[in-house]
């Protein structure tokens, strides 16, 4: 046997005797079975070894389209997440979703349904529009996100007239209302019922319909 032989035979025997390398396992579960519109989704990854690599997700929806890679860190062996924003019917249809979670060679899935409540689910942004006409923005400002949400069907009013003077206008006391919502001290459902009621009896003026 020549060396060359020689040496690769001994590599051989050496690879042989090292212990074989194992993926670390994944595993992912949702919190509900169901969930609706205003709920945020909440679930549970598990993993056989933390390795400092961060887990990928991806949001599959009922016809197989997927989310981008949305990747979480993997710091301790269970580990719950819960999504900053709440289901609404302008990003989620409702019907069958799938969480899919990657890790290494690792794998894992999860389904779940999503329904529609039949309450107000305000899009996160208008918040964000809110908080700005507190701090002093334009009354315009935050009538066209009030005008928004009538155009699309999330506030359910009459068609009032279009005001006298072809001004639209909202109370400066809304205000305090706007930021008990911002703030987490009412629901959406119930701020919306709160709009809708002050554009129904003309508190708030809005554009013509």
């Amino acid at each position: 046997m020549n060396r060359y032989a020689l040496m690769a035979s001994c590599l051989a025997l050496l690879c042989a005797a090292l212990p074989a390398a194992h993926a670390a396992d994944i595993s992912i579960e949702a919190a509900q079975e169901i969930y609706y519109y205003g709920d945020r989704l909440t679930y549970t990854v598990t993993v056989s070894e933390v390795t400092g690599e961060p887990a990928f997700l991806y949001i599959v929806d009922a016809g197989g389209k997927k989310s981008s890679s949305i990747p979480l860190p993997v710091s301790q062996p269970v580990t719950e997440f819960v999504s900053p924003f709440p289901f609404e019917a302008a990003t989620y249809p409702v019907g069958e979703w799938v969480l899919e979670i990657y890790y290494g060679e690792s794998q894992s899935e999860t389904a779940f349904t999503l329904m529609d409540s039949g309450r107000a689910v305000i899009p996160t942004w208008i918040k964000d529009a809110g908080r700005l006409w507190i701090a002093g923005a334009g009354e315009e400002y935050y009538l066209s996100a009030i005008e928004y949400l009538v155009d699309q069907g999330i506030l359910q009013v009459d068609a009032p007239p279009a005001p006298d003077d072809g001004r639209a206008s909202i109370p400066e006391w809304v205000k305090v209302i706007t930021a008990w919502w911002i703030q987490g001290q009412i629901a959406d459902h119930e701020y919306a019922g709160a709009i809708e009621y002050l554009i129904n009896h003309g508190a708030i003026r809005v554009g013509q319909q």
